[in-house]
């Protein structure tokens, strides 16, 4: 090689198996992105390690270009990613991809983005001044923020964002939805130039995200705002992280390196030295248990901000009916409402119109062909839609046992509710907000936005609702069958249901005039039913804890869940036993418990076979680690034939 040559260590973003490493002649700033020749193909790497000397054993190839002038991310975000690969069990690459778009854009020009003046100056009430004051003059590093539904948990928030600006420092806002941007950004940008704040989202494009993530790194972006992936932003001087409504599951991610935005969070602000505040008027268990033991700070809001009072829900009884979905009360309540002048809100946690169908004569329900899962029809569209794969099967199909072509539908979803408010109250005019018409974020303000100047009489939708939106002229609120989440064999349902419950209550009366809250349910009874109505929090955890200490469920264990997918089941099968033979010689050693293996609830998905292995782990979780990580380096197993998902603390164990 010539005089000036240096040796590259690249990492890309799917693992891959090869036995050479990279030059170039000339500088390479470390943690750069590169062009790659692999093959016949061109790949973006990383480089994690430059080196003068190369002795090694591989074969050596130039890189093809440079796409980095500067690296985006540094030292102490290398190191967060080789944490999650080691914590969350991914391939560095994977880990590292998360902190920037492994794509071939280079750094763009900057333009010259335009200013608003400050339109308010911000006061808080006296304890939203304490619990401002509290925190940036405690010694402790996080912070728990419960407030009830529109007691200005966001006013609190944009006080800590300036406070910190003037010193210098920046701040990140993490939300659990894209739905949820439009409304924060518009309510920072009346405290805040524009120029000064940014919004990161899955669905901006990557040249835009690139420039956002650039300008933050800099310091000219004073808060970033964004869903769970923003939390990988790198910046300048970081000196606040903010978790919104933090007991939300989107915050944990999906898919490989299968991270929880909390976790994250506290590792990068001990990284940064930065402080972190989670908000939500339903705590995650998990998080509410660590205030209670002292290990992180409590503060609590319990007044609405604009002082009117929490609605108290009254409970409608009504066993389904599938032809009369909604009780006459409730009909008559929105039809009401509308006369008023004012607006209300329907929310069913049930997308399509109805949830599974099945042949009139001879009673087969119609599933996928893909998956062990039922179809759910969408009438507008007029076809049977997996929820999993994507497959779909028209509505005129004849039944493969009988031939009939004659079906019923069962269950309901919003779209159901859609027909029948229309169907029965002339001249309403309807919004649907789910994930079905709400296709991209144009559409989504475009909503809010008609619905906010009045255009709209009654907003109708699944869980996007639940995300605190803020409407000043929703009257009523009405809650359909909020028991559809207990019919689910998972510990956390309980929870799910209250805090959807209390989160689709918070949308009603949130200026001065009383709101009214409906609740139409079959199971009255049940205590996350019950209690979410009184919206009395403290009972329910206290009811919550118990069971779950009871069955060492978190946060009095961690989980850890192998599931393991292939086209054979036998192959399935063989290969997770072989994980329960290998953990079982440490369960006893660590105290910890293995339930299964199983086949999963959804026990085929995507032509897979899926099966599941649960582990409690009670006693050592560096020694778990350990063994895990033997475990992968040394189980022999079909790879061709089969898949192994390793989630770290999964919140979903179907």
């Amino acid at each position: 090689m010539k005089a000036g040559t240096v040796y590259l260590e690249v990492v890309f973003k799917t693992p891959i198996d090869h036995s050479f490493t990279y030059c170039v002649e000339g500088g390479v700033p470390l943690y750069a992105r590169v062009l790659c020749p692999f093959g016949t193909r061109l790949l973006v790497g990383f480089v994690i390690g430059i080196h003068e000397d190369f002795d090694g054993d591989y074969e050596v190839r130039k890189i093809h270009s440079l796409l980095d002038d500067e690296a985006l991310i540094d030292e102490r975000s290398f190191k967060i990613a080789q944490w999650i690969s080691f914590f969350y069990h991914s391939s560095l690459g994977e880990a590292l991809s998360l902190f920037l778009p492994f794509s071939k854009i280079k750094k763009s020009s900057f333009k010259e983005v335009k200013t608003f003046s400050h339109i308010e100056e911000l006061k808080l009430n006296v304890d939203q001044e304490h619990i401002f004051h509290s925190i940036v003059s405690s010694l402790k590093q996080t912070f728990l923020l419960k407030g009830i539904t529109g007691s200005g948990k966001t006013y609190v928030y944009i006080k800590l964002i300036e406070h910190y600006k003037k010193e210098g420092k920046q701040t990140l806002l993490l939300l659990p939805e894209i739905n949820l941007t439009p409304q924060v950004e518009e309510k920072l940008l009346q405290f805040f130039d524009s120029n000064e704040i940014a919004v990161v989202h899955s669905k901006i494009s990557v040249k835009k995200k690139m420039e956002y993530l650039w300008r933050f790194k800099k310091g000219e972006i004073v808060a970033l705002v964004g869903t769970r992936s923003a939390i990988f932003a790198s910046p300048k001087d970081l000196g606040l992280i903010i978790l919104d409504e933090e007991h939300e599951e989107t915050f944990k991610n999906d898919f490989v390196p299968r991270y929880h935005a909390r976790q994250v969070a506290q590792k990068i602000s001990k990284e940064y030295g930065a402080k972190l505040l989670l908000g939500s008027a339903t705590p995650s268990i998990e998080s509410y248990y660590q205030a209670i033991k002292g290990h992180i700070e409590l503060f609590t809001l319990s007044k609405r901000y604009y002082g009117s009072d929490l609605p108290h829900p009254k409970l409608i009884e009504k066993p389904f009916d599938s032809e009369n979905l909604l009780d006459e009360t409730v009909l008559h309540l929105l039809k009401a409402t509308k006369e008023e002048g004012k607006k209300s809100m329907v929310y069913i946690n049930r997308r399509g119109y109805s949830s599974s169908v099945r042949c009139s004569d001879c009673k087969t329900i119609y599933f996928c062909k893909r998956c062990n899962v039922s179809y759910t029809y969408h009438k507008k569209r007029g076809i049977y839609l997996c929820h999993y794969c994507g497959s779909y099967g028209n509505e005129n199909e004849a039944c493969k046992s009988c031939g009939s072509r004659k079906k019923e539908q069962m269950g309901a979803g919003v779209e159901k509710v859609e027909a029948e408010i229309s169907r029965k109250i002339e001249g309403i005019k309807i919004l649907r907000l789910d994930r079905d018409v709400m296709t991209t974020e144009k559409k989504l303000r475009k909503a809010l936005k008609d619905f906010s100047s009045g255009y709209y009489d009654v907003m109708i939708g699944t869980q996007i609702l639940t995300k605190g939106h803020d409407f000043p002229e929703v009257r009523r609120v009405f809650v359909m069958y909020p028991e559809n989440e207990l019919s689910l064999a998972d510990f956390r349902a309980s929870q799910r249901t209250y805090n959807q419950l209390v989160q689709v209550s918070g949308r009603a009366g949130r200026r001065e005039e009383q709101g009214e809250v409906y609740v139409q349910s079959q199971m009255g009874d049940h205590y996350s039913i019950v209690l979410g109505m009184e919206q009395n929090y403290e009972t329910f955890y206290e009811v919550e804890i118990e069971r779950r200490e009871a069955f060492n469920y978190p946060p009095f264990s961690r989980l850890f869940r192998f599931v393991v997918r292939g086209k054979k089941e036998e192959d399935v099968i063989e290969c997770v036993k072989g994980i329960k033979k290998y953990f079982s010689l440490i369960e006893k050693e660590n105290k910890d418990e293995i339930l299964g293996p199983s086949p999963c609830m959804f026990s085929k998905i995507k032509d897979n076979y899926r099966w599941n292995l649960l582990i409690k782990v009670r006693g050592d979780m560096g020694l778990f680690l350990d063994k895990l990580k033997q475990f992968q380096k040394g189980f022999g197993y079909k790879k061709d034939k089969v898949y192994i998902e390793y989630d770290m603390d999964p919140l979903e164990i179907l």
